[in-house]
């Protein structure tokens, strides 16, 4: 109560504060009865109802008019569906749109279909489908994230029906190129541009296949008429240091400087510097000669690795001397 000592005051702060959480235990129940969770449940309701099977006989064995069946079959569906329109007016205004459509069962939310197709292509998935490498869901990943960036929209609110070839023009060709690059700080070239496209065409191409989406044809599909693409990037081409540039870095940076210590661990060693970084003290030998890569892009970036005495960081030195 902010340390009020006068008791008429501090009841009417305890009733002010208890108000404001049952507030926000309402609106949490009503998040919780509105989530994507619950509007797949009733999505399987109306499919129930929908799903009429016309048995060859009655009870009395007598054939039942199909028509008058099915029909019946129509009315529970509709009956349901009218439910799903009330349950939708009492959701909360952020959440009403995604309900809506997922209880309706025309599409999935990209969050959804992003995490089931990660599911269907991992490694030893039961579907038989060749699973994607580490780096390759990451970049699905990147690529949706992208894309709900350029739509404006989360991925619980994105849907796929609601991709249209002219989006992904505008996407591709527009939004995409504009961006920065986290890693590089630069705008994003065509090949990266590229490579996120071809992420997301296989994402569609799945739910295609599996009947996630209601849509005549691909929207990340290439048109058969588009401009030819050059094969290479027209950039200068990354060159190894020459010895000269080599010597002047490592004066540079000498032993003892973090940047220095780096470099030389990983010019010795052949190991990435983010693969170095992700390093802990529990996986390299107390005397710096010998440590362990965890894992990295691929199954065989699992490794031991040695490291010659001019390898081995300053510091580590000084303290292996200390304690042998």
């Amino acid at each position: 109560m902010s340390g009020e000592r006068h008791l008429p005051s501090a009841k009417k702060l305890r009733d002010i504060y208890l108000a404001e959480i049952r507030k926000l235990e309402v609106t949490y129940a009503a998040r919780q009865r509105h989530s994507l969770e619950k509007a797949e449940q009733w999505a399987e309701a109306m499919k129930s109802a929908s799903r009429a099977i016309v048995p060859d006989r009655d009870e009395k064995g007598f054939v039942p008019n199909d028509e008058e069946y099915l029909a019946s079959f129509e009315v529970d569906s509709a009956f349901i569906r009218d439910l799903i329109y009330d349950e939708a007016e009492r959701a909360p205004e952020s959440d009403r749109r995604a309900f809506l459509k997922v209880a309706t069962a025309t599409t999935l939310p990209l969050s959804k279909a992003r995490e089931q197709y990660l599911e269907a292509r991992e490694l030893g998935n039961p579907y038989g489908n060749k699973p994607l490498g580490k780096t390759s869901a990451n970049e699905v990943v990147t690529a949706v994230n992208y894309l709900c960036a350029f739509m404006d929209r989360t991925p619980d609110t994105l849907f796929l029906d609601e991709i249209t070839p002219d989006l992904v023009s505008n996407f591709q060709h527009e939004y995409l190129p504009a961006q920065t690059s986290k890693k590089t700080g630069r705008p994003l070239t065509p090949a990266t541009t590229e490579k996120l496209i071809t992420m997301l065409r296989g994402l569609w191409r799945w739910a295609l296949a599996r009947r996630k989406v209601k849509l005549d044809a691909n929207p990340f599909n290439r048109p058969d008429d588009d401009v030819p693409r050059v094969k290479k990037q027209n950039e200068p081409k990354r060159d190894q240091f020459k010895p000269e540039e080599t010597r002047k870095v490592l004066a540079a940076v000498p032993q003892g400087d973090r940047m220095g210590d780096l470099f030389r661990l990983g010019l010795v060693t052949g190991a990435r510097v983010t693969e170095i970084a992700k390093m802990t003290v529990a996986e390299t030998k107390e005397d710096g000669s010998v440590f362990l890569i965890a894992g990295g892009k691929s199954e065989n970036a699992k490794r031991v690795v040695p490291v010659p005495p001019v390898g081995v960081p300053q510091k580590v030195r000084d303290q292996a001397c200390i304690l042998f």
